[in-house]
């Protein structure tokens, strides 16, 4: 897979929060192999969608974040 991703961030007066919202617009290549498919042929699908977020610096070095919406997953929660 392979894919862009822009975002707008959003400046609260709260200290190390990060509040954005984006869109994603990917690619990727799959095979899928099963019982009945002996020789299997990639595909190529295209992917992409609106998503928003919220981060939280606790630290310079460390982060914490959640994201939602529907471009490569429904959520994302992440250090």
């Amino acid at each position: 897979s392979l894919g862009l991703r822009g975002a707008w961030h959003y400046g609260f007066e709260i200290p190390n929060l990060d509040v954005y919202l984006g869109a994603t617009v990917g690619g990727a290549f799959t095979t899928y192999n099963y019982e009945f498919n002996p020789s299997p042929s990639p595909s190529f699908h295209l992917f992409g969608g609106p998503f928003v977020g919220v981060g939280y610096a606790i630290d310079p070095s460390i982060n914490i974040f959640l994201e939602a919406g529907a471009d490569v997953a429904y959520g994302i929660l992440g250090v």
